[in-house]
């Protein structure tokens, strides 16, 4: 009981993903693996959090780097995201433009929850960050099935759903017209594009806020996400059946925590094989990487004195992009490195070889994430309100011909 409590204290103050603190705790549970490895665990995600945490703020600005390049104040800064009201247009425009070019990721809290009036029809909003301005959202092959979801579960219950594309890189300088009108009872904010200052100024105006394949790490927004952590822990572990031990990660954007998550997965299954984590097969990247940049971080890797026999990518488009990489190099999968993606879009099984992956449930996911909007309206102003939860849709394995035993 005392190595069980010491662990769970451990766990806690170590691993800072709730996911990752029970999923590891289940391992320790359900599969019997000693007290020893999972501690090995909790050092390796502090190794690697370190690596990401340097490596990452070495290249984010601050507050303050802002507002020496705008040659404004710090305060006009945090107004210009926080209370835009009080300043010029012009003011506003200058420091988006600026923060939107340094890169720059505001912070914030969340503020009261505004009322709905309920006695109207009820109609919830769909807000998609696109990575790019040129990425329609019914063109996604990851986020379009969501909408789908949703909107089934939408049409089943009687509601309807107004849908919003922004760019992530700039929804910070105007809200969409639903939001500032009101015009919706709750909201659906999907992707990686809200830090935690965007979903302060959503939640100004809107009600009740699900966030659909993100969270925040203060807790204050229910969230509907797959199982990012279990996803890579199998992917992980099934190429060690294969007999690989040296198997790089691709963490593609070490500022967005689903992706982390996968990355505690991946450590996981390492450790719980007993192998020694090596920082150099974590590769991190960024979505806005030129192909360049990801060929020379990928041949950075092949050629490493221990080169990796197998590679998990980030998702599936990265997967097909290394797929072509590869091929034009002369490397051939499985034969020379074997492959796992994440997300298991349509191309997957058409590829060649057919691309082994994780299956996320993204219909689910959009359904689960309208019976979490519709819960917290019905609960309205409840004296007696339930937590901020996370609720994670299942994951599983789905084997094709990109994986080849060693």
């Amino acid at each position: 009981m005392f190595l069980k409590r010491s662990l769970s204290k451990r766990l806690c103050l170590t691993c800072r993903s709730p996911p990752s603190y029970f999923r590891l705790l289940r391992i320790h549970r359900e599969q019997g693996i000693p007290i020893d490895v999972l501690y090995a665990v909790t050092e390796a995600a502090i190794v690697i959090t370190e690596i990401v945490n340097t490596r990452y703020n070495q290249l984010v600005p601050s507050i303050q780097d802002v507002a020496e390049r705008a040659g404004v104040s710090v305060t006009t800064v945090s107004r210009t995201f926080c209370a835009p009201e009080k300043l010029k247009p012009a003011t506003i425009e200058h420091v988006v433009e600026v923060a939107r070019q340094m890169g720059y990721q505001p912070r914030g809290r969340r503020p009261t929850r505004p009322v709905v009036d309920t006695s109207k029809a009820i109609t919830l909003g769909f807000q998609f960050f696109a990575d790019r301005p040129e990425d329609p959202l019914q063109a996604n092959t990851f986020y379009a099935p969501m909408l789908f979801g949703a909107q089934a579960e939408a049409a089943d219950r009687g509601l309807q759903i107004q849908v919003n594309t922004a760019n992530r890189h700039s929804v910070m300088r105007e809200l969409p017209p639903m939001i500032q009108r009101r015009a919706v009872a709750g909201m659906i904010l999907v992707g990686a594009g809200a830090d935690a200052d965007t979903l302060a100024r959503f939640a100004r105006y809107v009600p009740n806020l699900v966030l659909l394949d993100q969270y925040d790490e203060a807790w204050h927004y229910e969230s509907v996400l797959s199982d990012g952590f279990d996803g890579a822990y199998q992917a992980t572990n099934y190429l060690l059946s294969l007999g690989h031990t040296r198997i790089a990660f691709f963490l593609s954007e070490s500022s967005v925590n689903t992706f982390r998550d996968r990355c505690h997965g991946y450590l996981a299954a390492i450790f719980a094989a007993g192998l020694r984590i090596d920082p150099s097969l974590v590769a991190i990247g960024s979505f806005d990487d030129a192909d360049e940049v990801r060929e020379g971080r990928l041949a950075a890797l092949l050629q490493a004195p221990s080169p990796p026999t197998a590679l998990i990518a980030p998702n599936d488009d990265y997967a097909f992009s290394t797929m072509r990489t590869l091929r034009r190099w002369g490397v051939r999968i499985p034969e020379d490195l074997s492959l796992v993606g994440f997300d298991d879009i349509p191309f997957g099984a058409q590829s060649d070889p057919p691309l082994t992956t994780v299956h996320v449930d993204k219909e689910l996911m959009g359904r689960l994430a309208v019976r979490r909007l519709c819960a917290q309206i019905q609960a309205g102003e409840s004296s007696h309100p339930e937590p901020c939860g996370r609720y994670y849709a299942p994951v599983s394995l789905i084997v094709r011909g990109s994986c080849h035993p060693l």
